[in-house]
């Protein structure tokens, strides 16, 4: 019979949630919502490409490479204090960020944020799971992952209008100040909760998964840019193998392990983690190519192309609350399989798109998409949650992030690479006169004179070269997400509970 007693801090629930909810909301648009403004920022600091690149890689590099000493720093020091620090860390960034004159004092704000960004955002979980009883967690876990899905659409839509009403520095002060709401209330509801076993921090651990994570990322992200094959990028995936490794036989061997590896033996735990990478690979891809489909292919506004990736949000949000009673009734494996065929066939819809398609398709499109998130993140996440001890859930919250930001990492690369490679080799044979830059990308293509007169037939043939790129990217989006269901169906048993007994060893 389950434990119906209530939990501490049970009466102020909701009030607590939606704090959470905000703070992981804010983390979210504090990794996508800056890619809209990169061309004004550009011009303002006359930042190279390379220094671009920087302003959004540093804040993904230390928020993925920290989330998991974050984690187990929150679960033995204090889930609300880690988190509360995160906030005035990342306040203080932001606002900063939001006056820099070089690109260096940009990156370094961009940096310190994603500092904050990995303090905050493992408590936002971890605290769900403390003040919300195993009846209710599910739903929870539905709200927030509907937020912090949706979060990604309301990020473009929002940087967009602050852009088109005023300067890109009002972006970060507009974080700021959300960073101050949510310190301010989380002072307020928030419950303190920490591990009464305090066990020694795994200092080792902590320091080679920094390392390994680091690695990785930056072979993901600087791949497109170097070449997968280039020194820089191999040293970066070398380095993360090594640390990986380390990682591994490290907390093997730890008597108090940051991260016990036995948990990959439970199949809801690793299923979980690989359907939030598999999901986040689509989202992150797609949202990617398509913020430049809509502005440099059918000429929208960053505030228009921010609404036209709204539909994708909204089913997100509304398919995330109603994942639960799918979950009940249809069983995990069922459901988790599902989203991904959904998020396939939104992609496979995507892929049809030309540069005069209707409005209509590329909402199909978009909307399958969030429909498939919104199937996936709920259950995924509540499958790795309910995999553990409560007193891991920080550690929990972590993974379930920082696969969703690999999984972002390498969707992002992977596709991007793919839509260059086709772009390039339809620029190669168009009829006409291509300059060299034009091959650099779309929007070099758009700014180039060809110096032959035929500056408009250029335009065109590039816009028709990137769709072409486009098409086959979504191809290989989809069928990952393909790939990952089949896999999904065949690893979950049918007879595995939507919430599984934590884990013990």
């Amino acid at each position: 019979m389950p434990d119906t007693t209530p939990l501490p801090d049970y009466d102020r629930r909701w009030w607590i949630l939606s704090v959470l909810c905000l703070s992981a909301l804010l983390m979210v648009v504090a990794n996508m919502g800056l890619n809209v403004a990169l061309p004004t920022i550009a011009l303002d600091l006359d930042a190279s490409t390379t220094s671009l690149a920087w302003i959004v890689d540093s804040y993904v590099l230390c928020f993925a490479g920290l989330l998991l000493p974050a984690g187990a720093i929150g679960d033995r020091f204090g889930r609300k204090a880690t988190l509360q620090t995160g906030l005035l860390v990342f306040l203080t960034a932001a606002a900063a960020g939001a006056f820099s004159q070089q690109t260096w004092q940009l990156i370094t704000a961009r940096a310190v944020m994603g500092v904050g960004a990995a303090l905050v955002t493992p408590g936002t979980l971890s605290l769900l799971s403390h003040v919300f009883p195993p009846a209710e967690r599910a739903k929870a876990i539905g709200i927030w992952a509907a937020v912090a899905g949706g979060s990604v659409a309301v990020s473009l839509t929002w940087s967009g209008f602050m852009l088109e009403h005023f300067w890109w520095g009002s972006i970060f002060l507009g974080m700021s100040g959300v960073a101050a709401l949510a310190l301010l209330s989380g002072a307020l509801v928030l419950p303190e909760v920490r591990h009464a076993d305090r066990t020694r921090f795994d200092v080792v651990g902590a320091v080679v998964s920094v390392v390994g994570v680091t690695g990785l990322l930056y072979g993901l992200i600087e791949g497109p840019d170097d070449g997968w094959t280039s020194p820089t990028v191999l040293g970066g995936f070398a380095l993360g193998a090594l640390g990986i490794a380390a990682f591994r036989a490290i907390e093997t061997r730890a008597e108090n392990p940051m991260l016990d590896l036995r948990f990959f033996r439970v199949r809801a735990f690793t299923v979980g983690s690989f359907s939030v990478a598999a999901a986040y690979f689509a989202l992150f891809g797609m949202y990617f190519l398509f913020a430049q489909y809509l502005q440099l292919v059918r000429g929208c506004t960053a505030w228009e192309a921010g609404l036209r990736a709204l539909p994708a949000g909204l089913a997100q949000l509304v398919v995330a609350i109603a994942a639960k009673p799918a979950v009940v009734r249809y069983g995990i494996r069922s459901v988790l399989t599902g989203g991904l065929v959904a998020a396939a066939a939104g992609l496979l819809v995507l892929c049809t798109l030309r540069t005069d398609s209707s409005t209509w398709t590329v909402e199909a499109g978009l909307g399958l998409v969030g429909t498939g998130i919104g199937l996936i993140m709920p259950s995924a996440t509540q499958a790795i949650m309910s995999s553990l001890p409560e007193h891991r859930a920080g550690v929990g919250s972590a993974v379930n992030n920082l696969v969703r930001e690999l999984g972002g990492a390498f969707g992002i690369g992977l596709l991007s690479s793919i839509t260059l490679l086709r772009y390039q080799d339809a620029l190669t044979a168009a009829p006409i006169a291509v300059p060299a830059p034009a091959f650099d990308g779309l929007s070099q293509a758009l700014a180039a004179d060809s110096g032959t007169g035929s500056g408009d037939a250029l335009a065109d043939a590039a816009r028709q070269a990137y769709t072409t790129g486009l098409d086959m990217a979504m191809v290989v989006g989809a069928a990952v997400a393909l790939v990952c269901a089949f896999i999904c169906w065949l690893i979950l048993r049918t007879r595995t509970p939507s919430t599984p007994d934590p884990v013990t060893f």
